[in-house]
């Protein structure tokens, strides 16, 4: 025997292939329009479905007889379906049946952060009047930073001109933190090495922000070893700033990661060789305590003995002796320890005390 719909299934179904002259007919009836309060097993409505179908007849027909507040089991209302869809006449509906500054899904989300993720602009200059830019999601990420971690420019522009603060960083978010708190737009395009949003913030935004750690974008990039990021924070940025957490520079963060010596010689033009971070290590010593041993080759050219000496000393340095670059094993050996001494003796002369102990490599 064929099942026959109840008045609430053809209203269901109506508004899910969002077919308005079915829905019309289903709701001719006090069963379809009470059938168009009820919820799945997931609490979606009839005008959900409509909703994520971006069906503005159907939205039109149901709104009178349901709650455009109600919620599914995710904490999604019919607002957030619409906006993330992107169509801003389905939107411009419900809007005033709905409340999107104070609404958040499961996750933290808004109906702005849905529509930006979509890059639905005309959805997000009817929404940005009535909701909280700064409000972060429960990874910390307000709407710009999301835009700036998938790369919409036009999202990212759009935010700013309705007030959004490119400096403002992430929020603190417990467990399911994506960046920092106060890791700002410029410093998640950086972690995703994405030159045209670079660009583009560099236009906006203070260069020398900080995060909660004291990072600048220059830390992050040069961390990361991305050269085209360096080159274009260079100019904009103080290549001596010390991070609060452990007093390094931008160079020491390139001596640490795994790309440092693509980047070394960039920084060593422009840095004070001298400066050391909060546990008394150099570049160099840092290197070799990270393992890197290419970028200590590098950085050795520019040392100063004491430098090059407690460097070597290290136990990092003396348990992987096999992998430490020829030159750089020679000088423990002491075959050019007269060379060492040779430069100790001119340190004096030379700037911040630094010494070369040869010539550095023509090319890098």
């Amino acid at each position: 025997m064929e099942h026959q719909q109840t008045p609430a299934e053809r209203v269901r179904a109506a508004a899910t292939r969002a077919d308005p002259e079915a829905l019309a007919w289903a709701l001719l009836t006090p069963e379809g329009q009470e059938g168009a309060k009820t919820t799945t097993r997931t609490g979606r409505t009839p005008l959900m479905f409509a909703a994520s179908q971006s069906s503005v007849e159907c939205v039109k027909l149901l709104l009178p007889w349901s709650d455009a507040k109600a919620k599914d089991g995710a904490g999604w209302d019919a607002l957030m379906f619409a906006a993330q869809n992107g169509k801003p006449a389905c939107v411009e509906l419900l809007l005033p049946h709905s409340d999107p500054l104070a609404a958040s899904t499961s996750d933290g989300w808004t109906a702005l952060m849905l529509a930006s993720k979509s890059d639905a602009i005309g959805v997000m200059e009817l929404l940005m009047p009535v909701s909280d830019l700064e409000r972060a999601d429960d990874t910390g990420l307000t709407p710009l930073l999301s835009a700036a971690f998938i790369g919409h420019i036009p999202t990212m522009k759009t935010l700013i001109q309705g007030g959004a603060n490119p400096d403002n960083g992430a929020k603190l978010a417990g467990r399911h933190q994506m960046m920092p708190p106060g890791a700002t737009p410029l410093m998640a395009a950086i972690r995703e090495e994405n030159t045209d949003v670079v660009e583009f913030l560099l236009t906006v935004s203070d260069a020398s922000a900080v995060d909660e750690d004291g990072w600048t974008a220059l830390h992050w990039a040069a961390h990361r070893g991305w050269r085209k990021g360096v080159e274009m924070l260079l100019p904009l940025s103080d290549p001596d700033a010390r991070c609060i957490k452990n007093g390094r520079t931008a160079l020491m963060e390139a001596a640490c990661g795994d790309k440092g010596r693509l980047i070394a010689p960039m920084l060593m033009e422009v840095s004070d060789r001298a400066i050391v971070d909060d546990r008394g290590r150099s570049p160099f010593e840092l290197a070799l305590e990270h393992g890197r041993w290419p970028t200590a080759e590098i950085l050795s050219v520019f040392s100063s003995p004491r430098a090059l000496r407690a460097g070597l000393d290290k136990p990092a340095a003396q348990a992987n002796l096999d992998k430490l670059p020829r030159s750089l094993a020679q000088m423990e050996a002491g075959e050019i320890q007269a060379e060492v001494d040779k430069a100790s003796a001119g340190a004096s002369d030379a700037k911040n005390g630094a010494v070369s102990v040869r010539r550095p490599p023509k090319s890098l």
